[in-house]
């Protein structure tokens, strides 16, 4: 099994220590500890193969749209289902959120 370790910034306001006579002390950058968040290359690769796309570019519109709606397969679904009944003039019907959810891709996987 192989581990991944991203490292992140601690934020500003969680970068504080107490002195010896107990008043808070900020941490200079090069003294703040990273944030470590462990996590295996099976929960990296399940997080990204989750993610879809909707782009209007791959359909012809009568407005020429170019919106495109990435995430969450579900939450992908309600906003494109929401953009085609207020943009494109559809209907929202169980045809029209199967179609919508037939056409959406997968996200490209950037490594």
């Amino acid at each position: 099994m192989v581990v991944v370790i991203l490292l992140q910034a601690v934020p500003n306001a969680w970068a504080q220590r107490r002195s010896s006579w107990g008043r808070s002390v900020s941490l200079s950058s090069h003294e703040r500890a990273p944030f470590v968040d462990v996590k295996t290359t099976h929960e990296l690769e399940e997080a990204k193969l989750g993610r879809k796309i909707a782009d209007c570019r791959d359909f012809p519109s009568d407005n020429n749209c170019t919106l495109t709606i990435t995430g969450e397969e579900e939450e992908v679904l309600v906003a494109a289902t929401q953009h085609a009944v207020s943009a494109h003039g559809h209907e929202d019907t169980a045809e029209v959120r199967d179609w919508l959810r037939q056409n959406l891709k997968d996200e490209a996987v950037s490594s």
